[in-house]
């Protein structure tokens, strides 16, 4: 029975290090898509793995995982891209919700309040537009692309026909 149901039982040290050094990684869309999402520093050593298992002819993904990417690539580049103006969007509202909601409060002065609280997010709200402003311009150029493209060249599976 332990034989038949192998995965149930604890391998030994040789066993894991014979799977590690013959295994085939393979990846799905969200993984590709991630590049995107994480900071420069993860996607930078994340690249170095998959460039690793490249060179040990451990990475594999399926032809539906590439066209997923492709598919759904720019909609996650925007969907970062339109996130700093809805940030700002959000205080915005969030600030004039308060002075419209509070505004005949008989204990709050809130032409007080609400200079503070915009001189309180003034430093906010510069950072997000600096960080707006050096957000990659992945449809001009785009390294994580480029990066992929070279690491998953031949370690695609094909397409099904029809």
């Amino acid at each position: 029975m332990e034989k038949m149901f192998r995965e149930y039982h604890k391998f030994t040290e040789e066993e894991f290090g014979h799977l590690w050094k013959n295994c085939l990684f393979i990846f799905d869309t969200n993984t590709l898509l991630n590049m995107y999402r994480y900071s420069r520093d993860t996607v930078d050593a994340y690249i170095k793995v998959l460039e690793e298992l490249r060179s040990k002819n451990q990475l594999w993904i399926p032809y539906q995982v590439g066209y997923e990417f492709y598919e759904n690539r720019i909609e996650v580049i925007f969907e970062y891209e339109k996130s700093y103006d809805e940030i700002l969007s959000i205080i915005g509202r969030t600030q004039n919700e308060i002075q419209q909601r509070y505004k005949n409060h008989p204990f709050l002065d809130l032409n007080n309040i609400g200079a503070d609280i915009s001189k309180g997010l003034s430093g906010v709200i510069t950072n997000i537009k600096q960080k707006k402003d050096n957000h990659p311009r992945w449809m001009e150029k785009d390294e994580v692309l480029e990066k992929l493209n070279k690491i998953f060249e031949g370690n695609i599976g094909s397409n099904f026909d029809e």
